[in-house]
């Protein structure tokens, strides 16, 4: 059966094509990532090995749809497992940077609040004072940065979470950042 017009760019895509495919699947692949980038039980490891296999199932259906059906399918999955690769590797290496870039912005945030007790004598009971108005309120993880003030032990810490699960920890009664599960 002979194919024609659209179906048939579709099924057999050329250069073009696979480069728009890209650009539109790079999101999407960017975001699947970066939400299995925050689950501790299984782990990252497990959801990426999986979404290899996966991807490697995938290239063998479509390497069998393209023998069969004389198309070019397997152009689609090897894109996508390309760019799951070179994401994968990155990630890594990427993770370390921005947990240091955050506990640094936090430590912005733990001076604005050492400021604040300096200037008013007390640790304040939240953040949500104009003192506080260019603090910042995202790590460079994504997730908020939380202020717990402790009224007994007139301390604080601040939090956030971090990846695989992990909670990163500012305490003052330790005076680093720690990283609790």
């Amino acid at each position: 059966m002979k194919r024609t017009g659209s179906i048939d760019q579709f099924l057999r895509p050329t250069r073009w094509m696979c480069i728009t495919f890209g650009i539109l699947t790079l999101p999407v692949i960017t975001v699947w990532l970066w939400m299995i980038s925050f689950v501790w039980v299984p782990g990252f490891t497990f959801y990426f090995i999986a979404t290899l296999g996966c991807g490697a199932f995938g290239l063998i259906l479509a390497h069998m749809l393209d023998l069969h059906f004389n198309v070019r399918l397997v152009r689609y999955v090897g894109v996508s497992l390309a760019i799951l690769l070179v994401l994968g590797a990155t990630s890594y290496p990427l993770r370390d940077v921005l947990l240091d870039k955050s506990e640094q912005r936090g430590d912005a945030l733990r001076l604005k609040v050492e400021d604040f007790k300096e200037k008013y004598g007390e640790y304040p009971k939240d953040l949500s004072e104009g003192f506080f108005a260019e603090a910042p309120v995202r790590s460079l993880v994504g997730t908020p940065y939380v202020y717990h003030y402790d009224t007994t032990s007139q301390s604080y810490y601040i939090d956030f979470v971090a990846f695989y699960g992990y909670w990163c920890v500012y305490s003052t009664n330790e005076g680093k950042w720690i990283y609790v599960d």
